[in-house]
């Protein structure tokens, strides 16, 4: 697996991912993409020791996975 990180701007602000794509027909396509926040946030987080697992949260499986987070969650 080789990841990359890779920043978005929005709003004139500048955001941070980690993500991996792949080859799909003559295209690429992201394959999984987890936020890890602005410049600031992470100089923060580095100086405090270790991401910790709060921080940061990801949905390897796409939305579907995120919709059935949400109602586990609610359901206990």
């Amino acid at each position: 697996m080789s990841g990359y990180i890779f920043k978005k701007k929005s709003r004139g602000k500048t955001y941070y991912y980690a993500g991996e794509s792949e080859r799909v027909g003559k295209t690429v396509r992201r394959k999984w993409e987890v936020y890890l926040g602005s410049f600031d946030k992470i100089v923060k987080t580095m100086g405090e020791g270790v991401l910790l697992p709060d921080d940061v949260s990801s949905t390897p499986y796409g939305l579907y996975s995120a919709f059935v987070e949400t109602a586990n969650a609610r359901l206990t």
